[in-house]
Protein backbone atom coordinates (compact mmCIF):
# COMPACT_ATOMS: atom_id res chain seq x y z
CA UNK A 1 0.00 0.00 0.00
CA UNK A 2 2.79 2.45 0.87
CA UNK A 3 4.53 1.66 -2.42
CA UNK A 4 1.38 2.59 -4.36
CA UNK A 5 1.05 5.87 -2.44
CA UNK A 6 4.71 6.68 -2.97
CA UNK A 7 4.47 5.82 -6.66
CA UNK A 8 1.33 7.97 -7.04
CA UNK A 9 2.98 10.87 -5.25
CA UNK A 10 6.12 10.57 -7.38
CA UNK A 11 4.08 10.42 -10.58
CA UNK A 12 1.99 13.44 -9.55
CA UNK A 13 5.10 15.39 -8.61
CA UNK A 14 6.70 14.53 -11.95
CA UNK A 15 3.64 15.66 -13.89
CA UNK A 16 3.44 18.88 -11.87
CA UNK A 17 7.16 19.46 -12.44
CA UNK A 18 6.80 18.99 -16.19
CA UNK A 19 3.85 21.39 -16.24
CA UNK A 20 5.73 23.99 -14.19
CA UNK A 21 8.79 23.63 -16.43
CA UNK A 22 6.64 24.14 -19.55
CA UNK A 23 5.00 27.25 -18.07
CA UNK A 24 8.31 28.74 -16.95
CA UNK A 25 10.00 27.93 -20.26
CA UNK A 26 7.14 29.41 -22.33
CA UNK A 27 5.97 32.19 -19.99
CA UNK A 28 6.82 34.98 -22.45
CA UNK A 29 4.93 33.26 -25.25
CA UNK A 30 1.96 32.57 -22.96
CA UNK A 31 2.00 36.17 -21.72
CA UNK A 32 2.10 37.51 -25.29
CA UNK A 33 -0.84 35.33 -26.29
CA UNK A 34 -2.84 36.51 -23.27
CA UNK A 35 -2.06 40.15 -24.16
CA UNK A 36 -3.12 39.55 -27.77
CA UNK A 37 -6.41 38.06 -26.61
CA UNK A 38 -7.02 41.00 -24.24
CA UNK A 39 -6.39 43.50 -27.05
CA UNK A 40 -8.66 41.58 -29.38
CA UNK A 41 -11.43 41.54 -26.77
CA UNK A 42 -11.05 45.28 -26.18
CA UNK A 43 -11.29 45.94 -29.93
CA UNK A 44 -14.32 43.65 -30.21
CA UNK A 45 -15.97 45.45 -27.29
CA UNK A 46 -15.43 48.86 -28.92
CA UNK A 47 -16.78 47.55 -32.22
CA UNK A 48 -19.84 46.08 -30.47
CA UNK A 49 -20.59 49.40 -28.75
CA UNK A 50 -20.14 51.26 -32.03
CA UNK A 51 -22.45 48.91 -33.92
CA UNK A 52 -25.00 49.13 -31.10
CA UNK A 53 -25.01 52.91 -31.36
CA UNK A 54 -25.50 52.72 -35.13
CA UNK A 55 -28.39 50.25 -34.81
CA UNK A 56 -30.03 52.38 -32.12
CA UNK A 57 -29.80 55.44 -34.34
CA UNK A 58 -31.33 53.47 -37.22
CA UNK A 59 -34.20 52.25 -35.04
CA UNK A 60 -34.81 55.71 -33.61
CA UNK A 61 -34.90 57.27 -37.08
CA UNK A 62 -37.27 54.56 -38.30
CA UNK A 63 -39.64 55.11 -35.39
CA UNK A 64 -39.54 58.88 -35.87
CA UNK A 65 -40.12 58.72 -39.62
CA UNK A 66 -42.97 56.22 -39.19
CA UNK A 67 -44.65 58.43 -36.62
CA UNK A 68 -44.18 61.56 -38.73
CA UNK A 69 -45.46 59.82 -41.86
CA UNK A 70 -48.49 58.57 -39.99
CA UNK A 71 -49.32 62.02 -38.67
CA UNK A 72 -48.64 63.78 -41.99
CA UNK A 73 -51.08 61.53 -43.80
CA UNK A 74 -53.91 62.43 -41.48
CA UNK A 75 -53.56 59.56 -39.07
CA UNK A 76 -55.22 59.91 -35.74
CA UNK A 77 -53.80 58.54 -32.57
CA UNK A 78 -56.02 57.00 -29.97
CA UNK A 79 -55.00 56.63 -26.33
CA UNK A 80 -53.76 53.03 -26.74
CA UNK A 81 -51.46 53.88 -29.65
CA UNK A 82 -50.17 56.96 -27.86
CA UNK A 83 -49.44 54.88 -24.77
CA UNK A 84 -47.58 52.26 -26.80
CA UNK A 85 -45.62 54.95 -28.59
CA UNK A 86 -44.60 56.60 -25.31
CA UNK A 87 -43.54 53.21 -23.93
CA UNK A 88 -41.46 52.57 -27.05
CA UNK A 89 -39.78 55.96 -26.73
CA UNK A 90 -38.98 55.24 -23.07
CA UNK A 91 -37.44 51.90 -24.03
CA UNK A 92 -35.35 53.56 -26.73
CA UNK A 93 -34.17 56.18 -24.22
CA UNK A 94 -33.21 53.45 -21.75
CA UNK A 95 -31.38 51.54 -24.48
CA UNK A 96 -29.50 54.67 -25.46
CA UNK A 97 -28.45 55.27 -21.84
CA UNK A 98 -27.31 51.65 -21.53
CA UNK A 99 -25.22 51.91 -24.69
CA UNK A 100 -23.73 55.19 -23.49
CA UNK A 101 -22.77 53.56 -20.19
CA UNK A 102 -21.00 50.80 -22.13
CA UNK A 103 -19.05 53.33 -24.17
CA UNK A 104 -17.99 55.16 -21.00
CA UNK A 105 -16.54 51.91 -19.61
CA UNK A 106 -14.42 51.32 -22.70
Amino acid sequence: MNNNNLLGFALGAAIAGIGAYYVIKNKDEISNKINDIEEMLADDYKELVSKSKEKLEDITKAVQSTAQGFLQHGGTIDAAIESEFKLLVKKLDKLQKDIESFSIKS
